[in-house]
């Protein structure tokens, strides 16, 4: 839950909101497409997103 909050607020500085609620399971299926706009998002949320795919 925290890796998803820390996600959530770092593209909330980029101006990117998501969802109040995500479907269990579809957090990566949202966020990765988002990401793939900037090379910053990309360094800084992808490997976030395999730590909490990990977990």
């Amino acid at each position: 839950m925290d890796l998803a909050n820390e996600v959530r607020g770092l593209l909330k500085i980029f101006g990117i909101r998501l969802p109040m609620t995500v479907k269990y399971g579809g957090f990566d299926g949202i966020v990765r497409p988002l990401i793939e706009m900037g090379k910053v998002l990309t360094h800084a949320l992808v490997p976030l997103l395999e730590a909490r795919e990990f977990l």
